[in-house]
């Protein structure tokens, strides 16, 4: 007997299949069937599947929570994917979760609380479940990429619902990803992919080390072009339509997005009728085109998870049949997984469930990241990842300490990091874990240091009596063995001098600017110039004999701040705040 697995060879996915209205359905949908699970043929489970909750369908989700949770977990699934905003029009949209950190502007749009994202969050966490928060972005005819004013809007919305945290530093919404939704032209053709690509980046940049999901169009009419038959467009002509129709780029995404989600939703009905065979070869072109997309963009670890039909319309009717016929051929086609498109359409459907179950490796599998910080001293802080857990340890780790977004350095096995801020403030880090079978999850926090790290006294200087002033500088032990300067000014500390995004020298630069960098390490300006110690501090002063400073410096200010330059380095790695003496007579 030929080896029913045959029948999935590439060059089958070229030929015409019959009519789907013809007794031939039936027959492929049983050879499927036998493919799946003949003995040596059995597909590897999944062990990254997801569902999709849209709270806005349906209301307030929140008595709905615990039930979603135990869904999805006993299935084996792993992630559950939930829309938090929708455009409504330009520069404008609705909220659909509770306004939980009170920091949602009404300038952003409405708020309409469907769901409690922290409550839902930490059930989904407790279960070993990942969640990633989705970002409706574009509007048909009101809102299309390339509208500065939207773009900007979108990212604030994205900032809020990624980048708002605690005063203790958690973040308020610990989403494990961020999918943006919508994220195309509606309508039209030769519409400029650039435009969606570069707003993608910007997102990317804005969340950082978190995982960038995005919903990729591939509906059938741009796969398989008429007559619906299997004989599928090529990759490139598949690619064409899909970036001069809808601006999407696969290849020019790839290098932005951690995980794709291909929108292959099909089921029995609409233009395959009930030829599952039909559908399963549909959903494993689509899983192809964004496996050779993602390589051919540079970024082959690229997660790849499509969508796949899990409700009825009069577009198509969903099965069990066609649930496993779409999800084997997602896996057949190189998927990580699917994700099932919609769970409250899905209530009461058992079959459906059960065929997703059937796919799905028992979970939950993927990792959760943990990230905690401990202040040390000055401007060092301790950070640490070790709390992530889940299956597949012992993990890996990778940090991002610097707030650019990418990760310092490669893999290694240490769960900590010794952390020094550029300048007193707050820094937003992010941890990195993976696991045995290079599952990933990311964490988030925001690390804050308020103190002073150069302190004087007393706050006063006599113009005629002279005197000294001490200064004490604490920049933590991980600015041990730094160069250190401490410089001075009579004309304030604002607006300072600018050194990087993150890192002002509070000083504006005067003649005695000048005066205590050549004078450095003098009776007049003691130790002010120097390594710093192992605790990460160092002592200097300034010293005025009497009558040094004529009576007309009376009531002026006198300012210092100190910077640190990392060994082998050239250029400065932290500065501290300023400190103001006040001249008297």
């Amino acid at each position: 007997m030929r080896d029913p697995i045959r029948v999935f060879d590439p060059r089958f996915l070229q030929m015409k299949f019959p009519p789907t209205s013809t007794p031939y359905a039936a027959a492929l949908a049983v050879v499927v069937a036998i493919c799946i699970s003949a003995p040596g043929h059995a597909q590897v489970p999944s062990q990254d599947a997801a569902i999709g909750v849209w709270p806005w369908l349906v209301g307030n989700i929140d008595a709905s929570t615990p039930g979603i949770i135990q869904q999805t977990q006993q299935n084996g699934l792993d992630t559950i994917y939930i829309n938090l905003y929708r455009t409504t029009g330009p520069g404008t949209g609705t909220l659909h979760m509770t306004d939980e950190s009170g920091t949602w502007t009404v300038a952003l749009g409405s708020v309409s609380p469907d769901v409690t994202l922290t409550s839902f969050i930490s059930q989904a966490h407790a279960a070993g479940l990942q969640v990633v928060g989705v970002v409706n972005c574009f509007l048909s005819g009101l809102a299309s990429p390339g509208n500065a004013v939207h773009e900007a809007h979108l990212l604030d919305v994205i900032e809020y619902v990624v980048h708002t945290y605690t005063l203790s530093g958690d973040p308020y919404y610990d989403l494990d990803g961020l999918s943006l939704d919508h994220v195309r032209f509606h309508a039209g053709t030769g519409n400029p992919h650039q435009a969606v690509t570069a707003f993608v980046a910007q997102v990317k940049q804005t969340i950082g080390l978190l995982p960038l999901h995005a919903y990729l169009l591939s509906s059938l009419w741009y796969i398989d072009g008429p007559p619906y038959d299997g004989s599928f467009r090529s990759y490139s002509s598949a690619m064409g339509f899909l970036q001069t129709d809808f601006g999407q780029h696969w290849e020019d995404l790839a290098q932005y997005l951690d995980v794709s989600n291909p929108m292959a939703y099909v089921a029995e009905g609409g233009l395959y009728g009930t030829n599952t065979g039909l559908m399963q070869a549909y959903v494993q072109t689509v899983a192809s085109h964004a496996n050779q997309a993602a390589q051919a963009g540079g970024n082959p670890g690229q997660r790849n998870i499509p969508a796949i039909k899990f409700w009825s319309d009069s577009n198509g009717t969903t099965t069990a049949a066609s649930v496993t016929a779409c999800y084997s051929g997602a896996l057949l086609g190189g998927a990580d997984g699917v994700m099932a498109f919609r769970y409250f359409t899905a209530q009461g459907q058992t079959t459906w469930w059960n065929s997703l179950a059937a796919l799905s490796q028992p979970g939950p599998d993927l990792p959760l990241a943990n990230l905690s910080g401990l202040l040390v001293g000055g401007l060092t802080a301790n950070v640490t990842a070790s709390a992530s857990g889940q299956n597949g340890g012992p993990f890996l780790y990778r940090y991002d300490l610097d707030a650019d977004g990418l990760p310092d350095g490669a893999w290694s096995t240490s769960t900590a990091e010794t952390l020094l801020l550029p300048q007193a403030g707050h820094l937003r880090v992010a941890a990195q874990v993976q696991d045995g079978a290079g599952r990933r999850a990311v964490a988030r926090r925001q690390v804050s240091i308020l103190a002073d790290t150069l302190t004087a006294g007393p706050g006063f200087v006599s113009a005629s009596a002279g005197g000294s002033m001490p200064l004490q500088l604490d920049f933590g032990p991980a600015a041990s063995g730094f160069t250190f300067i401490i410089a001075g000014s009579l004309s304030g500390t604002w607006p300072g001098i600018p050194v990087s995004p993150a890192m002002t020298i509070p000083l504006n630069f005067d003649y005695f600017t000048d005066l205590s960098l050549l004078y450095a390490n003098t009776p007049f300006f003691a130790n002010t110039a120097g390594v710093v110690v192992p605790s990460g501090g160092a002592s200097a002063g300034f010293w005025i004999p009497a009558g040094a400073l004529p009576p007309t410096m009376a009531w002026n200010s006198l300012s210092f701040a100190a910077v640190g330059i990392a060994p082998g380095s050239a250029s400065l790695g932290v500065a501290s705040n300023g400190v103001t003496f006040t001249i008297l007579p």
